[in-house]
C-alpha cells in the first residue's frame, strides 16, 4: 500500500470513482497508483511534459496495472486532443494557476467535455479562480489543506455560465478540516497586516502607489475576516 502525503492523500480522497482518470503533470506518478490500487479509477492515464518524470513513474510503477495504466508524453491535454482521449475526471497539481489556466485554454474543445477537473494550484490560486468562473466553468467544491504550506484545492466542470465574483482570493464554500480553514485565514490576515506594518514604516507614505497598496490589502483583510466570522456563527 502506497503512502501518500497529507496533500495528495487529499486528492486522492476528492476524486469520485471513475472509469477513466488523467493525471497531468504526474511526476512520480503516486496519485494515478494510489487510485489503481484501490480501484477508485479503472483506468488512468498518466502524462507529463517531461520524459524523464515520465520515466520516474513507469519505473514506480514497474509493471503494475499494465492493462489499466497508460503512459503518454503530452504537455498539457495536447495529446489527448490529438488523439481524442477524454478522461472523465483531470487532476491538474502542483503548478502555477497561470500555467493550469493555460493547459485548460490550450485545449478548451476538450476541457468543456471533462466531466470534473481537480485544480491544485502551488501559487496564483486567484488567477485561477477568475479564470475558470470568466470562461464558463463552475466552482463545485474548494478545499485548504495544510501540509507544510497552505493549498486550496478547486473541483470544477464546465457549464459555459460565466460568472464573476467581488473578489477571487478566495473560495465562496471552503471544504474540509476546520482546523486548516481556521489557521488558513488568521495566517491570510496576520500576512497582510504585517505587510501594512512595514509599508507604514516607509518613508514613502506619501506615495500613492503604498497608500493604493495599503487600502487593497485591507480591504483583502476585511474579506478574509468575513470568512472567518461567518466560519464562527
Amino acid at each position: 500500500m502506497i503512502n501518500l502525503s497529507k496533500r495528495l492523500k487529499k486528492l486522492s480522497s476528492i476524486i469520485k470513482p471513475s472509469d477513466s482518470f488523467a493525471d497531468i503533470g504526474t511526476d512520480h506518478g503516486f496519485v494515478p497508483f494510489y487510485l489503481l490500487e484501490n480501484n477508485i479509477v479503472n483506468k488512468a492515464y498518466i502524462a507529463d511534459i517531461s520524459k524523464k518524470c515520465l520515466a520516474k513513474a513507469d519505473k514506480f510503477f514497474a509493471g503494475k496495472f499494465s492493462k489499466r495504466a497508460e503512459f503518454i508524453l503530452s504537455d498539457g491535454l495536447k495529446k489527448f486532443d490529438e488523439n481524442n482521449i477524454i478522461p472523465d475526471r483531470v487532476l491538474i497539481a502542483g503548478m502555477g494557476g497561470l500555467l493550469i489556466s493555460q493547459i485548460i485554454s490550450a485545449s478548451f474543445e476538450l476541457a468543456k467535455r471533462v466531466k470534473e477537473f481537480i485544480l491544485q494550484p502551488m501559487q496564483g490560486p486567484e488567477y485561477l479562480r477568475e479564470y475558470l468562473l470568466s470562461h464558463g466553468f463552475s466552482i463545485d467544491e474548494e478545499y485548504v489543506i495544510f501540509d507544510k504550506k497552505y493549498y486550496q484545492i478547486m473541483v470544477c466542470h464546465y457549464t459555459g455560465t460565466v460568472q464573476s465574483r467581488k473578489t477571487y482570493i478566495i473560495g465562496e464554500n471552503i471544504l474540509g478540516d476546520t482546523d486548516d480553514k481556521s489557521s488558513f485565514l488568521e495566517y491570510n490576515i496576520m500576512y497582510r497586516r504585517n505587510i501594512i506594518k512595514e509599508l507604514k514604516k516607509s518613508n514613502s507614505m506619501e506615495n500613492q502607489r503604498i497608500k493604493d497598496k495599503i487600502s487593497l490589502l485591507k480591504n483583502e483583510i476585511n474579506i478574509f475576516e468575513e470568512k472567518k466570522f461567518a466560519k464562527n456563527k
